[in-house]
């Protein structure tokens, strides 16, 4: 995660150069931010999920097909 975080800190970079609003950009900037601030860099990018599970004090997990 914290490879992308990198290449998602620079998206922001040039959109804000050029006045491009990136809501989405902006949201999954925060979220892997979180992750990493919570200790999660080393992650692939489900990580993500992570940070959403302890905020909602849940846990996704997927159920074994029948």
């Amino acid at each position: 995660m914290a490879h992308a975080y990198k290449d998602l800190v620079s998206a922001a970079e040039l959109g804000a150069n050029l006045c491009i609003p990136m809501p989405v950009l902006a949201a999954a900037t925060a979220t892997y931010q979180a992750a990493l601030l919570r200790g999660h860099g080393e992650k692939d990018k489900g990580g993500m999920v992570l940070v959403f599970e302890e905020l909602l004090g849940v846990q996704f997990r997927s159920h074994p097909q029948s």
